[in-house]
């Protein structure tokens, strides 16, 4: 028997499904010693019945067990390298659950799904505006893997550590399983029916600020307005970039298992707004609004992505202020479609 290990990280119709989105439902009925009751674990349940986003990738009780143990044992990996703990976030969960699922049933490996998706273009249709970072761990074997919710804990618990073996510079998957500056994160995994494969994945975010849902879709004629609440008062608002890409297609073949990291921003961003741009923000207030002519930009996506920074006395919201992106946080994310 063989067994091929395989990851993926960025610095981001169920048929036959229940195998794969409640795999506990098909374990070989072993005793629960993967688990003891994870913190949070009520509240959990309770914010996970309640919530109505993707209904459709709803966790058992037991699933979410499995995902909360699974977020203890990333915050002891945290803790030991001096980084603060994770919450859970159900929505993340179930956008991250949805593209384990998609992936296993059509046997690809990437993190563009079918419709040409990254991770932060699927966060962002959830009705989400934060900025999400992915990482992707998979296992296959030509014999078969063991159905239990210890062997799925025990393959969960084997993605962390693949994660922490990285060795600089490929280390993209430790890097965002140990960022500070992540707050949540959401888990998902699935064995494939044939029990062949299994795929596990995290959905990383960064909750510092509430963005009010922007358009689908707007026209170079119209002005993109931002309104923005910082939960995190800490922290101000302190760049704005917009980043164009042509509009998804589907991927080929090839793209859907692929090693190939996907696009999170560069420096040739077509709108660019600093601190003095932010229009009626006092340091230590919370709401915020940025107007931005879309003039000249062509028909494509926007990938809009929101700075933040700490020590906000700092920050030149003045005019004829100096700034960098340096040691900023990317807090905010939206996708806005540019059409004629």
């Amino acid at each position: 028997m063989s067994k091929t290990r395989m990851s993926r990280s960025i610095t981001i119709g169920c048929l036959f499904l229940l195998g794969l989105l409640y795999p506990s439902d098909r374990s070989d009925g072993k005793s629960n010693r993967w688990s003891r009751e994870p913190e949070g674990l009520a509240a959990a349940i309770r914010e996970n019945n309640s919530q109505p986003v993707l209904r459709e990738f709803l966790d058992s009780d037991v699933t979410l067990r499995l995902k909360l143990a699974q977020l203890d044992y990333i915050n002891v990996q945290r803790k030991k390298h001096g980084v603060k703990p994770l919450q859970y976030d159900v929505v993340a969960g179930r956008v991250m659950q949805s593209h384990i699922a998609e992936m296993t049933q059509a046997r690809s490996f990437a993190h563009q799904n079918r419709n040409g998706e990254y991770a932060f273009h699927r966060f962002a249709k959830s009705g989400r505006t934060d900025h999400v970072q992915e990482n992707l761990f998979a296992v296959f074997t030509t014999g078969v893997y063991q159905r239990s919710n210890e062997e799925f804990a025990s393959k969960m618990r084997e993605g962390v550590d693949a994660f922490l073996a990285e060795i600089p510079p490929n280390d993209g998957h430790r890097k965002a399983l140990l960022d500070p500056n992540a707050t949540h994160v959401g888990i998902g995994f699935a064995q494939a029916n044939d029990d062949q494969s299994f795929r596990y994945g995290e959905l990383f975010v960064h909750k510092y600020v509430e963005l009010a849902r922007p358009p689908v879709c707007l026209t170079s004629r119209d002005t993109l307005e931002i309104i923005g609440r910082m939960i995190d008062l800490e922290y101000g608002p302190y760049a704005f970039f917009g980043y164009w890409t042509p509009p998804l297609k589907t991927p080929s073949r090839a793209d859907t298992f692929t090693d190939k990291p996907y696009f999170d921003g560069s420096s040739d961003a077509v709108i660019q707004r600093w601190p003095w741009d932010f229009q009626n923000y006092k340091p230590l207030g919370e709401t915020f609004s940025l107007r931005i002519p879309l003039h000249g930009i062509q028909p494509g996506l926007i990938y809009g992505v929101l700075h933040v920074k700490n020590q906000i006395s700092t920050i030149p919201y003045r005019i004829g202020g100096k700034a960098t992106s340096e040691g900023t946080v990317s807090a905010g994310a939206i996708v806005i479609e540019i059409i004629e």
